[in-house]
């Protein structure tokens, strides 16, 4: 790799090439005797330079978009060759939508780690759109996400379901509450059918499009697959909320329901404590449960490491965690 275009890089993301020398641990004067290399090299200014202040040129804004990519390129080519090798270890760059990504990552990564303790995940949790950005950019080697895919290109496979309930506060619908020994335990065999939901307010179909019409909604934010669904759900129903309020975090999102702000269209994963204190009460739809799928998302094989593969196929076993 040369040396000259990872100075430059660094030097044009820290904007100032006294830092970028103590980033590098390299004096300042090699730092700019390197990018004069560099820009003598290529036949074009990278910076302006007006005394300490260093801007880049037009060309300079070019370059450091391709040096990125070149550096990311050899960093995945050298976790390659390291892994044909050697066992599985190093970096493994993970992005995960909020709902994966913060309720059942964890447990899965705890899992994985047992069988395979020299690997290292870096995880980044985003929203769909997001996290399916970075994976086709080569930011994260893998991703986990369960809405709509908008990048052409990509390789995806559905490795499990979640299943979506409708939210809200128990005082705010006390008429349909249903008797607290009903409250569903979370434990998929305690259902008498596969297509049951858990119900903690009854009433007729029509009574409950009409009471989710006038209520506001806490909903995430575009580009989530949350939001997706939340509104394919309004299409579904004719539902046309009262208001909206967005958040660009579930947890938030609970808080704001448990406060009485409105309701929420939400994976049980989320709910599972709230369910257990019954801070938090299902609001069963006409026509049974939502369900959607969690999908694994890569890029071209020749992009993958050993930790992406072993991984991509642990997820593929066993993507969820018993409840």
């Amino acid at each position: 790799m040369d040396q000259r275009l990872r100075v430059f890089v660094t030097a044009a993301e820290l904007g100032n090439f006294s830092r970028a020398a103590d980033a590098l641990y390299l004096s300042q004067p090699a730092v700019s005797q390197q990018i004069n290399s560099l820009e003598t090299e290529l036949g074009v200014k990278l910076f302006s330079r007006t005394g300490r202040t260093v801007v880049l040129t037009k060309a300079g804004m070019a370059a450091l978009a391709h040096g990125r990519d070149i550096l990311q390129l050899y960093g995945h080519m050298e976790r390659v060759l390291e892994d044909m090798m050697h066992e599985a270890q190093g970096e493994l760059l993970i992005g995960a939508s909020y709902t994966y990504g913060e309720y059942i990552l964890p447990y899965v990564l705890s899992d994985f780690l047992r069988d395979h303790p020299r690997i290292t995940p870096a995880i980044t949790i985003s929203n769909t759109q997001d996290v399916e950005i970075g994976v086709s950019s080569g930011r994260f080697d893998i991703g986990i996400v369960e809405g709509e895919l908008r990048l052409d290109g990509m390789r995806t496979y559905a490795f499990a379901k979640d299943e979506m309930q409708v939210v809200a506060a128990p005082e705010m619908a006390p008429s349909l509450m249903t008797p607290p020994g009903e409250l569903d335990t979370g434990d998929p065999s305690d259902r008498t059918s596969t297509h049951d939901s858990p119900v903690e307010v009854r009433t007729a179909g029509d009574d409950v499009v009409r009471w989710l019409q006038g209520q506001t909604w806490i909903v995430r934010e575009p580009g989530s697959g949350t939001r997706d669904m939340t509104d394919r759900l309004f299409r579904d129903f004719a539902i046309s909320p009262r208001s909206l309020m967005e958040f660009t975090s579930t947890q938030a999102i609970k808080e704001a329901v448990e406060a009485g702000l409105g309701v929420s269209f939400l994976s049980v994963w989320t709910l599972r404590k709230e369910r257990q204190l019954r801070t938090l009460v299902p609001v069963a739809l006409p026509g049974g449960t939502r369900v959607r799928d969690f999908i694994l998302v890569q890029r071209a094989p020749e992009f993958e490491t050993r930790a992406t593969l072993l991984f991509a196929d642990r997820l593929r076993e066993r993507g969820l965690p018993a409840r």
